[in-house]
């Protein structure tokens, strides 16, 4: 983020919450995987725009618990994020 010149704040603000909403999904404290995708996703629209080269991603870690206990899709289609 900070290569891109965003804040969680900023960020927050384009999909409508909180700075500390958008910290939890980078985290993967959100309870919904999918929302860390819609930021990935949000995030290299954003590096390409600005001609930013990101480190390619090679690994996501979280907690495994979570990951076979729901039906996540990977879909970084969606636009927006739940504030609940």
């Amino acid at each position: 983020m900070s290569r891109l010149g965003l804040t969680a704040e900023r960020i927050g603000k384009d999909f409508g919450v909180s700075g500390s909403r958008v910290e939890q999904i980078i985290t993967l404290k959100s309870g919904v995987l999918e929302y860390s995708w819609i930021i990935r996703a949000y995030l290299l629209r954003k590096a390409a725009a600005q001609g930013v080269e990101l480190t390619p991603l090679t690994a996501l870690r979280g907690n495994r618990t979570i990951i076979g206990s729901s039906t996540a899709t990977s879909s970084t289609e969606a636009k927006s994020i739940k504030t609940d």
